[in-house]
């Protein structure tokens, strides 16, 4: 009697326990068509987004150019990012200069990028003053000329300074290192 009372209470512990695994997966399962259903609607407003943005593009919109140049620059498409920023710099809108000038910078145009950093850079766009500084040091790396680095390490430390001094917090780390190891300035 005892053995057959220990076998039911087996079988109900059992029981328990397969309810308790089929709705753990029923609540999984649940879940995944739940996070389905919102990626599906994300991805539709997401199409819905872009298609306005293009349409917006295809009117003249500055802004809606630049966003779809950032969609397309973050996917690694520059070919087609520049398409979309080329008509924003040209008419002098700070972040489509910048961003057209880290895709020439990538192709290893170095006169172009220098001119679009320098362009966002006096439009006042603080990231681009940043930047600006990093592709000096660079050139100050790169210098055979000792001058030339010299003068290279102060046009990096004077962006650099210029982007901090706008508010760009990511400028102050590099600033700092500026001033402690006495690169464009005064060892500080």
């Amino acid at each position: 009697e005892t053995k057959e009372k220990e076998r039911k209470k087996q079988l109900e512990e059992e029981d328990k326990r397969k309810l308790n695994e089929k709705q753990k997966q029923e609540k999984i399962t649940k879940e995944e068509e739940e996070s389905k259903e919102k990626e599906r609607k994300l991805l539709k407003q997401q199409e819905e987004a872009e298609k306005n943005y293009t349409h917006a593009h295809n009117l003249g919109d500055l802004a809606a150019s630049c966003h779809l140049g950032r969609i397309a620059f973050l996917q690694g498409q520059y070919k087609q990012a520049k398409k979309y920023f080329q008509k924003p710099a040209t008419l002098n809108h700070a972040e489509a200069c910048d961003y057209l000038a880290q895709i020439y910078d990538k192709e290893k145009n170095s006169k172009k990028a220098l001119l679009l950093y320098k362009r966002a850079a006096f439009l006042g766009f603080a990231k681009s003053k940043l930047n600006l500084s990093h592709f000096y040091v660079s050139i100050a790396e790169s210098a055979i000329h000792r001058a030339r680095s010299s003068l290279s390490n102060k046009l990096s430390f004077y962006w650099c300074y210029s982007a901090a001094i706008s508010g760009y917090t990511k400028a102050c780390l590099p600033l700092s290192k500026m001033y402690r190891y006495g690169n464009g300035t005064k060892k500080n």
